[in-house]
């Protein structure tokens, strides 16, 4: 057939001839009978569904294998996203507590550093009350400086800054004023001393304790003396015109501005020159307390006092007061002698006549018939040695009486501008001369409660400057 062995063999084995054995020892070949295509056909069917069946199942396995790759890669990113989400919810957890724990370190802190404050307030103010300012405004900047209750830390650097300028020492006055607007977040402020500006109901504080308060009295009739109330004489009726008088005696603190305010401490007492500070040291064994009412100050230290306040509130001074000797003072003793003129018709502050210190101790217009001012009972409204341990006290203390004013009974005895006279009194002012000027309402250290009777008169000298010797001011408006 000229065809080779081998395409033979392959030819056969596909089924397309037929070999069969000649009778010379070889072969002979021939083409299939068609018969035998349908099992070829069939045969090449069969492997071909087995191929595609084999290449189908490749696919599949493949499939499946790239499914269970992304399966397994999605599972490690969702491991991965579960790490990183509490990871990150250990992050945050940790971040809160370290929130926490800094508002807990910060609360901590802002109560530490309140009360840190709170004490050096109170501290300050103790300073303060002693008179001690300087020493109080190095509190005030170490509490500044915590920034806890700013408000009261400026309060009290107010008070400061209030006593250096009424006293004439705005270089000393800046600095606390100026850190008082700081903290009031009021910088507008600074580099001009407005005490109104910066803190109106504060300021108002200030001037009522450093220049006193003033309460109003209707004038009229009343009954005067009564020898059944401690007084020298019968009741007798006695008539006064409107005035206000000090609701307190008045203070350490309102006299010692007026002593630095004139070059002086308040140990210090002027001269009978009306110039030079006396050599002695006045202080009572319990020390200069604020709020406690002034004492050793004499007739003439009350009547200086009145004519400097009246400036201080822009008033003219009610007294003309001259060095030159009084022809009116018969008192031989008296190493002063100044001459004190009242000026009429002025509005400024001045000593109480002994009518209106009476009137008023009665209750004004009240007539109170009380053997003390406000009560039957002296330890109610008084301070007397009964009861005050050898020392003034505070002022405004006890019961008030019936005309709203304190301690006319006790705590220190009030010099008033008139001679001590005959009653009925000669004119409104007392006696034209004498030797002694009158002190009425008793004080600590007196003998006895009946001491602090309101009708009681008493007089000394007026130059004396006793323990127990303070005052307070009438103002005619």
């Amino acid at each position: 057939m000229g065809l080779s062995e081998s395409l033979l063999d392959a030819l056969e084995k596909t089924y397309l001839i037929r070999r069969e054995r000649n009778t010379v020892g070889g072969y002979n070949y021939e083409l299939s009978h068609d018969t035998l295509l349908a099992p070829v056909l069939k045969a090449k069917k069969k492997r071909v569904a087995e191929e595609e069946a084999q290449k189908r199942a490749t696919e599949l396995a493949a499939e499946e294998a790239r499914i269970a790759q992304e399966k397994a890669e999605a599972d490690r990113r969702r491991k991965r996203a579960l790490v990183t989400a509490f990871i990150a919810g250990v992050l945050i957890l940790l971040s809160l507590v370290a929130t926490v724990f800094a508002i807990i370190k910060t609360n901590q802190a802002e109560q530490a550093a309140s009360k840190a404050v709170v004490a050096l307030i109170d501290a300050a103010r103790k300073d303060i009350l002693n008179l001690q300012y300087n020493a109080a405004f190095t509190k005030m900047k170490d509490a500044a400086a915590l920034g806890s209750i700013k408000d009261s830390v400026a309060f009290e650097l107010m008070e400061i800054a209030w006593f250096h300028h009424h006293s004439g020492h705005d270089d000393l006055a800046r600095e606390p004023y100026n850190l008082a607007a700081s903290l009031l977040s009021k910088n507008n402020l600074k580099g001009r001393i407005d005490f109104e500006k910066l803190d109106a109901d504060r300021a108002q504080f200030l001037k009522a304790r450093y220049f006193g308060e003033m309460v109003a009295l209707k004038g009229g009739k009343f009954n005067m003396q009564g020898e059944k109330y401690g007084g020298e004489v019968d009741e007798y009726e006695a008539s006064v015109a409107d005035f206000q008088l000090s609701k307190y005696e008045t203070t350490v603190w309102q006299y010692n501005l007026f002593c630095v305010a004139n070059g002086r401490n308040i140990t210090q007492r002027i001269s009978k020159d009306g110039k030079t500070i006396g050599d002695n040291k006045i202080q009572p064994s319990w020390g200069w307390v604020g709020n406690n009412p002034v004492v050793y100050v004499s007739w003439y230290d009350a009547a200086e006092y009145a004519n400097w306040l009246s400036l201080q509130m822009g008033k003219k001074p009610a007294y003309v007061i001259s060095t030159e000797q009084d022809s009116l003072n018969e008192n031989s003793y008296d190493d002063f002698k100044w001459t004190i003129t009242p000026v009429p018709k002025v509005t400024g502050f001045r000593l109480p006549t002994e009518l209106e210190w009476e009137f008023a101790a009665r209750g004004g217009l009240r007539r109170d018939s009380f053997e003390y001012s406000g009560s039957n009972s002296q330890d109610l409204v008084a301070w007397d040695a009964s009861n005050c341990d050898d020392r003034t006290q505070p002022i405004g203390a006890k019961k008030i009486n019936g005309a709203g004013i304190f301690d006319m009974s006790g705590n220190a005895w009030e010099w008033c501008y008139d001679w001590s006279g005959d009653l009925p009194a000669e004119n409104i002012f007392g006696a034209r001369k004498g030797s002694d000027r009158v002190v009425r309402g008793g004080g600590v250290g007196s003998f006895g409660p009946s001491n602090c009777q309101v009708a009681l008169r008493s007089s000394d000298a007026p130059d004396r400057r006793l323990y127990n010797y303070g005052f307070r001011l009438v103002f005619v408006p």
